[in-house]
């Protein structure tokens, strides 16, 4: 039986294998320089369009500086006797401006539980309607206001009867809803439509962001978004009103608790004495 016998290239020890040289890098790189110009302008495109489609934010803030001497009776004792730190009560003023006894008053004070809505744009009452007004009470619904030649009506948001009149200035009252009549509208059609306190409260939650301005805790940064730079502005102001007007509050309580609790021991001494 015959065998074959495989003999090696005498050329093959003389040659080493290599990569692609650089001719067929540079054709490799030609190649994909298309495909990367398209994904450069798909990304470009999307963001140019996102910028001009996705609503826009403004922001606005303030800073509260805590003052020692205004904490109160009791917590002016426990910071002398080293049991309190401002760090301790920054902590309570922040809890403070982020509860429902600052954020409610807030919402009815801007009329945040009103939405409205023009052909251009969307916002606030401060933005298109700064008199209109909804009452905690009035029921989640649809309207809409219409320039009606020399006179304003208002519609229930299915088109059905409308539901009063007004001339330029004067007073509408309707199912809780109430504002003037704009002299100088600022849109012909103005859709509006009225959500429950609660869903405002937690919108403006959402866009109201309260921490500690410094180490020491004496500073409170309230930072604020809105739909218009006004309506960011007025939010934080409307948060500080709240806030200020709370404080106040809770000081006169506990002076006048304070109060009765002296006179409460100064007879029980008179009392003893006796």
């Amino acid at each position: 039986m015959a065998s074959r016998r495989l003999l090696p290239d005498p050329d093959a020890s003389g040659r080493e294998e290599s990569g692609p040289g650089w001719p067929e890098i540079a054709s490799a790189v030609r190649r994909q320089v298309p495909i990367v110009f398209a994904w450069t302008l798909t990304t470009c495109v999307t963001a140019v369009a996102l910028t001009f489609t996705l609503p826009k934010e403004y922001e606005s803030d303030s800073s509260l500086l805590l003052d020692p001497a205004n904490l109160g009776a009791e917590a002016q004792v426990l910071e002398a006797l080293g049991w309190f730190t401002r760090s301790g009560q920054a902590d309570t003023e922040v809890q403070l401006l982020t509860s429902r006894r600052v954020s409610e008053p807030t919402v009815a004070r801007l009329g945040l539980n009103v939405r409205l809505k023009t052909s251009e744009r969307s916002g606030y009452p401060s933005d298109l309607l700064p008199t209109l007004r909804a009452s905690s009470d009035a029921e989640p619904a649809n309207y809409r206001l219409i320039r009606d030649g020399a006179f304003w009506t208002l519609l229930p948001g299915d088109g059905s009867d409308p539901l009063g009149h007004a001339a330029p200035g004067e007073r509408i009252a309707v199912n809780g809803l109430y504002f003037t009549a704009p002299e100088q509208p600022t849109s012909a059609d103005i859709e509006i439509e009225v959500v429950p306190v609660g869903k405002a409260i937690d919108d403006l939650k959402d866009r109201v962001s309260v921490t500690q301005g410094s180490v020491d805790g004496e500073l409170i940064r309230i930072e604020c978004t809105g739909p218009s730079p006004s309506a960011a502005r007025l939010l934080c102001d409307g948060i500080t009103s709240a806030y200020i007007g709370l404080r106040a509050e809770l000081q006169r309580t506990e002076a006048s608790t304070t109060a009765d609790f002296l006179l409460g021991q100064s007879e029980l001494i008179r009392g003893r004495l006796e």
